[in-house]
C-alpha cells in the first residue's frame, strides 16, 4: 500500500505541475498579447508608444477576446471595402472569444 500511495502522490505532483504551468503560460500570453492601452487606444510595444497598431495586432488581441472597446470603435472606419470587412471579422473574433472565457 505504501508504494501505491507514493505512486499516486508522484502522479498528482506531476499533474498539478503541468496544470499550473499551463495556466501560468496562458496568463502570461494574455498579458503580453494585447499591447493596446485600453483608455487611450495607443499601441505600446518595446517601450514605444504609437497612435495606432496594425490589423494584425488588433487580431492578436481579438484571438483572446481582449480587444479594447476604444479599438473596436475605430477599427475599420477608414479604408476600402476589404479593410472594413477585415475589421468586422476581427470584431466578431473578439466577441466569439469573449464568450469562451
Amino acid at each position: 500500500m505504501a508504494g501505491l500511495n507514493k505512486k499516486y502522490t508522484m502522479v498528482s505532483i506531476v499533474v498539478i505541475t503541468i496544470i499550473t504551468g499551463a495556466l501560468t503560460a496562458k496568463a502570461f500570453q494574455l498579458y503580453n498579447t494585447c499591447n493596446y492601452n485600453a483608455e487611450s487606444g495607443h499601441y505600446i510595444i518595446n517601450g514605444k508608444t504609437y497612435a495606432h497598431g496594425t490589423m494584425d495586432s488588433a487580431f492578436g488581441c481579438a484571438m483572446y477576446g481582449v480587444l479594447p472597446q476604444v479599438i473596436i470603435d475605430r477599427l475599420g472606419i477608414f479604408g476600402d471595402a476589404v479593410t472594413k470587412e477585415r475589421a468586422k471579422e476581427i470584431i466578431e473574433t473578439n466577441k466569439d472569444n469573449q464568450k469562451k472565457e
